[in-house]
């Protein structure tokens, strides 16, 4: 199923007033980035917090940039 980026921007909105706790030294992704793509697994079937982490290391970089997390195209 294609990814469209407008389905994705109700739900960025509302994890963008989430607070941040993070130090802001070495924060690479946004906290609403990584929120959405932690739901999407989840909803994917990702029961766990390594079955998120393979899940999104699994994912397609135009779903990525649908979640405002890739930077650039990988090599």
């Amino acid at each position: 199923m294609p990814v469209v980026v407008a389905e994705y921007a109700s739900l960025l909105d509302h994890l963008r007033q989430v607070p941040d706790p993070r130090d802001r030294r070495g924060i690479r992704h946004a906290l609403a980035s990584i929120l959405a793509v932690a739901a999407a697994a989840v909803l994917a079937g990702a029961r766990s917090f390594t079955a998120i982490g393979e899940w999104t290391a699994m994912t397609s970089w135009a779903r990525s940039r649908a979640c405002s997390l890739a930077r650039r195209r990988p090599m």
